[in-house]
């Protein structure tokens, strides 16, 4: 168990780090190692896209939006998931996209302004 608390503070980079596994990590953990064979790689794969995704390491951050995924958002199998399949997948160097979530934010603002 202790491999992914190491795991997540050596390739987090940006992202907060842990200092321990709670029991109720650790419960999330097991569940999660019972379904998932390989989880450890791809538990440590997850983590450094994470890093990376400036839509998961609060890069991409606006006056509206920010979020920055912590160690409990990732052992949730769905989230994993979602970071293995590429769903949150621009990249610190991705420019554009980082254009794009600020303008759909402004946007976003505007529609709500109008209601």
């Amino acid at each position: 168990m202790e491999s992914f608390r190491l795991t997540w503070n050596e390739h987090a980079k940006i992202l907060p780090k842990i200092s321990e596994l709670t029991p109720n990590r650790k419960r999330a953990l097991r569940r999660l190692a019972s379904k998932r064979p390989n989880l450890l790689a791809e538990f440590t794969e997850a983590v450094q896209i994470a890093a990376d995704s400036v839509r998961l390491n609060g890069l991409r951050a606006t006056e509206e939006y920010s979020f920055i995924a912590s160690f409990d958002w990732l052992i949730r199998e769905s989230n994993l998931v979602k970071v293995l399949e590429g769903t949150y997948g621009a990249t610190l160097t991705d420019e554009r996209d980082v254009a794009e979530g600020q303008a759909w934010a402004r946007a976003n603002k505007a529609r709500e302004a109008e209601l």
